[in-house]
């Protein structure tokens, strides 16, 4: 049996042809503490004990075997019986770990499940909910000890923010009774749970070799888990930031404020936190550090802040909450003084006709532009850019600069190195 792993990235190698597989498994390894194989990708008549012996030494780390049936989110088209019994056959191909459906280890006889536990791997025993998280966690735990499963392993659809505490009190339980557990809340609402959960005492968190092979919802890339998380470097003590809005994928937020806390040694992560819901979020506000905030939540948000900048008073909107004592503070983000540097460089109010101009914003902008130390070194670089037409941009006679659609200037002049304020 292959040692459990220090680190908690587990990548999942999915190719359909061998040849692919295997590259596959050697591009992952500079990136992975563990991987699994998902063997149901693959034609049944590939699943030899030569080739899964070959494979997981190519792996270089512990692996697991997954052979997932149809009805539980994989390609396996086989029953419980067949399903065993072509895992019987890779016994000895070295896997740590060996997936089983909590639904399959119900469902076959006891001397089928006396041999399957016979091989070097321990057993997961894993439930997936592709719908929900249901309201009973607990009973589904107790479900999987009830087949003795070494591992439970527990995924579930979050359709709420709260889904993701759910799953890491399940973790802490878990961890008190000194049980293995992994547990995910899938979906783009539970981005928290994975990059959390392993820190709290879940024994991985699964990733994709890249983009566009997932093989469930809100999975990040490993290499993404590495380099721009430090998943492994995540302890009990780490600060959280994020930012907060929907849709979120498009922010290169955490990769800039994530490589800004590593260069000043700072034990914080900077968390995408998709946000459809306001008010479900609200509740944990107090649990980050800080957070950013963008549409459309930039004017709801400060029902729920006890205190307000001058800046949001006078804009009405705050794109940053910052935490005094226990409780959030919400503020427009404004630079202090300004480097010569910075000063020389342009300065763009984009936006998209009326809502670059409204007049909730143009009383901030003309003072920020025109008392700012970038309008005090050179009057004149600032620019209103909209992708309306000017007759829809009201901010003109507020704004010391010309105005110029966005769309008459060419891609590499549209975000030379100057600022961008984007409305609210």
């Amino acid at each position: 049996m292959s040692p459990s792993p220090n680190g908690k990235i587990c990548t999942i190698i999915r190719e359909c042809a061998p040849g692919d597989f295997e590259t596959a498994v050697l591009r992952s390894r500079p990136d992975s503490d563990l991987m699994e194989f998902r063997l149901d990708f693959l034609d049944p008549s590939l699943l030899t004990l030569e080739r899964m012996r070959r494979w997981v030494a190519l792996a270089g780390v512990p692996v697991i075997g997954t052979l997932r049936r149809t009805p539980f989110g994989g390609r396996f088209a086989g029953g419980a019986v067949q399903q065993l019994e072509m895992l019987g056959k890779i016994g000895g191909a070295g896997f740590s770990f060996l997936d089983v459906e909590v639904e399959t280890l119900e469902a076959v006889d006891s001397p089928r499940l006396t041999k399957i536990r016979q091989g070097s791997w321990r057993l997961i025993g894993s439930y997936h909910n592709f719908r929900e998280t249901p309201s009973d966690l607990q009973s589904i735990f107790r479900r999987i000890l009830a087949v003795k499963a070494d591992v439970v392993k527990i995924a579930t659809l979050a359709a709420g923010f709260a889904d993701n505490f759910r799953l890491l009190e399940l973790v802490s339980r878990a961890r008190r009774q000194n049980l293995p557990i992994i547990a995910v809340a899938m979906g783009d609402l539970g981005a928290y749970s994975r990059l959390v959960a392993p820190s709290r005492g879940a024994m991985l968190t699964y990733a994709s070799t890249r983009a566009g092979q997932e093989t469930a919802p809100g999975q990040f890339t490993s290499r993404d888990l590495k380099g721009v998380y430090g998943l492994n470097g995540i302890d009990a003590d780490t600060l959280f930031f994020g930012v907060i809005g929907h849709p979120i994928g498009h922010s290169l937020s955490p990769q800039v404020h994530n490589h800004a806390f590593r260069q000043l040694g700072l034990n914080c992560r900077y968390l995408p936190l998709p946000t459809p819901s306001l008010q479900s979020f609200a509740p944990y506000l107090e649990r980050f550090g800080g957070l950013s905030v963008t549409l459309p939540h930039k004017v709801a948000v400060l029902r729920y802040v006890d205190g307000r900048h001058s800046s949001v008073e006078a804009s009405g909107a705050a794109n940053t909450l910052v935490r005094r004592g226990k409780r959030p503070v919400g503020l427009q983000y404004r630079p202090g003084r300004s480097s010569p540097r910075l000063a020389r460089l342009p300065a763009w109010l984009a936006g998209r006709g009326r809502p670059a101009g409204s007049r909730r914003s143009r009383p901030l902008r003309r003072r920020r532009v025109e008392g700012s130390p970038l309008a005090r070194h050179r009057p004149g670089p600032q620019q209103v850019q909209s992708r309306g037409s000017g007759r829809r941009l009201r901010v003109r006679s507020g704004f010391p600069g010309p105005f110029q659609p966005l769309q008459r200037r060419s891609s590499d002049q549209r975000h030379p190195g100057g600022h961008v304020s984007l409305y609210p």
